[in-house]
């Protein structure tokens, strides 16, 4: 317990010293400390479902869709024929989007029709109630859970919910459980009703792929057998319904990777960044308590040399380091504490799993094993110095010269902090280069002053052209401010991830011959005609779309489409057939031809697509304003009531709202990686000013001498600089081959440039070597001022 006292008193004797190394650790500590909290949740955590490990995610394949839905027909196919697998399914995102009325006001609400196995499969164990049954399900009985998110919202917890009704715009289900928040399954989802209520024109036919599949592996089945099996029934349907599934292929993946591979790559780049930094943290710890045990190695020579123990020295520092350490990693969690929050509005909902970060046991666990290890390896040179040094020579020293260890060591700490803040810095660099060329790219739209608003517009879509046109247009043209008003089936960048594949249609082209299954898909959009207007896409060849091709099977295209499906010539004028796997194909007109659009991003190429005049019952609306957009928000909304009283409208938000959402994945590893960057080159920067600084202070009697002697000023600077040079060099070398492999984590985050980029390692290595010099600069300058008359009569 003295030497726990003595080691604190110590501590509180030197001001500087506590604060600079108190402050080295928060900062290095509490940024591992959240960080690992979000690995921690979005890829460690299991899945909160009985042995998450067995289930997996099963796709169909096209060679131009990624991830592809599930045709009913397919999806029944399967579970007859897959031993390997069982089996549940549910209809994906967008499908279900309908209004919840009858508990205040009109809610939009997200539900999905899944198979009962679901349940089971998962292992969801309802809050309240039960999941619906076979039976339940065969005998199509309207019946549905809804999620806890729900309950609480809607219905007050009321625990009595069981058996209530509950209205779904004309239709009424009885609710029969809750499911908790944390098992819901899909996460999106508000509402679970029997598959067997979808809509009999998706169930009947293989041309529509509205369902996700997942499934369990059986006890003891390997995840290739699945695989194997899949395949090889997938290639059974190709040939047996060549139509429709001649391209179609599927794939197993487990599901905790569908869950979290999209953020993967960006999560990891981010924790080797943070771990790097706090390794740089350490590293200026190692020098701070080397400087300690060099200024004091006469004292502690004199102690050993009368009978005290190497050990009990090397103690007394490891404890100051510890309790260094241990404080410093618990204002490091407090820090990370209050920063999780600031990362969940960082991602804009894009990293999925987040909102469960926490500091639980695990995360707090974690970062008192950080402070742990800090204080190892910040006291592991000083532990050396004083094990290992010669006794006489501490005794002898006068103070001007480190001993042969030291003047190995300290320069082998600052090369390595140099190659690692290096490494972190260049990763910052390529994403920030990329986040800028990403930004640069035109999305081939103007989305400046548009609004956009999801809205059910009627329930029968031939009634959904006339109340567009007749009632919402002249009411919202009613706002002060509104210039026109658009409708479209899907606003640029609205999609998700699994919903890019939900507008894909299959085509022909009059004149062509394609074999059964080999028909090109294209995305398809049906809008106003006023669209391209608001948006400003331009018009290259032919003519826009007018209110007269209401009704006609006339098609506008992008330029994308043109060139792969007509290279030699003009789009214009040739005819398409849509509907190809249909009995009824029907023929349609190409009147034009449009600039792309970058629908699903900015990063993502534009994929070829049709346009067609017309309105469905549910529509994005677009307002083109004249002046902020949002300052017409709340009108908006307003109006729209005033249409359909009992229509959950969505949120209004602006297309600028909608390309930033679009970036957050890649603006929240940059930012990091940006934050981690700049706290590298402070360490950095701090390490080589504070080791410089006290190679200075015990070397001014040298400089005296050389001074003396006819040294001048600007060759004393030199003499400092060039021995940063010598540390500096061999360090960005070795941070270059580092970097050579650490940048290979990002190259799924890079747009435009690859992960061997020139100019990014010119900028990185030439902006640490500028630091590094910067930071000697103030030492070396005072070695230069030196007043040898001074220096020496007071040596």
């Amino acid at each position: 317990m003295s030497k726990l006292w003595h080691a604190v008193r110590s501590i509180l004797h030197r001001p500087a010293f506590a604060v600079t190394a108190l402050l080295t650790i928060v900062l290095g500590i509490g940024a591992n400390t959240a960080v690992y909290a979000v690995i921690h949740s979005v890829l460690l955590q299991p899945l909160p479902f009985h042995d998450p490990n067995a289930l997996v995610q099963v796709w169909e394949t096209h060679p131009e869709l990624h991830n592809l839905q599930v045709s009913v027909p397919d999806y029944l196919d399967w579970k007859k024929s897959i031993k390997s697998l069982d089996l549940a399914a549910y209809t994906f995102q967008a499908i279900n989007k309908v209004t919840l009325l009858g508990q205040g006001d009109p809610l939009e609400v997200q539900a999905t029709d899944a198979s009962f196995q679901l349940f089971g499969i998962v292992g969801i164990e309802p809050l309240l109630g039960h999941a619906y049954t076979t039976q339940q399900e065969q005998r199509k009985e309207r019946v549905a859970l809804i999620s806890e998110r729900l309950w609480r919202r809607k219905f007050s917890s009321d625990p009595g919910i069981i058996g209530r009704p509950l209205r779904l715009e004309t239709i009424s289900f009885t609710i029969i459980g809750v499911v908790r928040q944390r098992q819901a399954f899909p996460v999106w989802a508000d509402v679970w009703m029997p598959l067997s209520l979808i809509e009999p024109e998706l169930e009947s036919t293989r041309q529509y792929h509205p369902l996700e599949v997942i499934g369990r592996l059986k006890g003891g089945v390997p995840l290739a057998r699945a695989e194997s099996e899949i395949e090889t029934v997938a290639r059974r349907l190709s040939a047996a319904y060549p139509a429709t599934n001649g391209k179609i292929g599927a794939f197993v993946i487990p599901l905790m990777t569908a869950v979290t591979g999209d953020v993967r790559p960006a999560l990891l780049a981010v924790w080797m960044a943070v771990g790097l930094v706090l390794l740089i943290a350490s590293v200026n710890l190692a020098h701070l308590m080397m400087a300690r045990s060099l200024s004091h190695r006469r004292d502690i020579a004199i102690r050993l040399a009368l009978g005290a123990s190497r050990w009990a020295a090397v103690q007394e520092f490891f404890l100051e380091t510890a309790i260094l350490s241990l404080v410093g990693g618990i204002l490091g969690m407090l820090s990370a504490a209050a920063t999780l929050p600031l990362l969940r509005n960082l991602a804009q909902g894009r990293i999925p799993r987040l909102e469960s970060a926490s500091l639980d046991g695990s995360v707090l666990l974690f970062g008192l094993l950080l402070s742990f290890v800090v204080a190892l390896l910040s006291a592991m040179p000083a532990f050396w110095e004083i094990a290992l040094s010669d006794l006489n020579e501490w005794i002898s020293s006068s103070g001007e010269r480190l001993s042969a260890r030291q003047s190995w060591l300290s320069p082998l700490l600052l090369g390595s902090e140099v190659a690692v803040a290096l490494a972190v810095l260049l990763t910052a660099t390529m994403l920030v280069r990329s986040f800028a060329l990403t930004l640069d790219t035109n999305p081939g739209f103007q989305p400046d002053h548009v609004l956009a608003v999801n809205a059910p517009l009627a329930r029968e879509w031939d009634k959904s052209y006339e109340l567009f046109r007749n009632r919402v247009v002249p009411e919202l043209m009613r706002i002060p401010g509104v210039q026109d008003v658009a409708a479209v089936n899907s606003v640029p960048m609205s999609l998700g991830p699994t919903e890019q594949t939900r507008y894909a249609t299959r085509f022909g082209v009059v004149g062509r011959a394609f074999d059964p299954g080999q028909f090109p898909t294209a995305q398809i959009r049906w809008c106003s005609s006023n669209y391209f207007g608001i948006l400003g896409i331009p018009l290259e060849s032919g003519r826009f779309l007018t209110e007269r091709d209401h009704g006609q099977p006339r098609y506008l295209v992008n330029e994308v489409f043109a060139r792969r499906f007509f290279p030699n010539g003009n789009a214009v004028g040739q005819k398409l057939i849509l509907g190809v796997v249909t009995p009824h194909p029907e023929r349609g007109e190409i009147v034009g031809v449009v600039g792309n659009i970058h629908e699903f991003g900015l990063s993502t190429p534009p994929e070829p697509t049709m346009y067609s005049l017309d309105v469905s019952p549910r529509m994005d609306i677009l307002i083109k304003a004249s002046g902020r957009a949002k300052s017409v928000v709340s009108s908006v909304t307003i109006a729209m009531r005033h249409v359909e009283p009992e229509a959950a409208i969505g949120p209004v938000r602006s297309l600028n709202d909608y390309i930033s959402t679009s970036l957050a994945q890649q603006r929240f590893a940059l930012l990091l990686m940006t934050a981690f960057a700049g706290l590298a080159m402070v360490l950095c920067a701090v390490g080589i000013y504070g080791v410089f600084g006290c190679s200075v202070t015990r070397r001014l009697r040298e400089f005296g001498i050389r001074s003396a002697i006819g040294a001048r000023q600007i060759d004393l600077l030199a003499l400092i600089l060039r021995e940063c040079l010598l540390i500096v060099v061999p360090g960005l070398i070795a941070g270059l081959i580092i970097s050579a492999g650490s940048s290979q984590l990002i190259r799924a985050l890079l747009y435009r440039i690859s992960s061997t980029d020139a100019l990014s390692y010119l900028i990185a290595a030439a902006s640490i070597l500028f630091l590094c010099l910067a930071s000697a600069v103030i030492p070396a300058m005072r070695a230069a001022k030196v007043d040898p008359l001074h220096v020496l009569r007071e040596q």
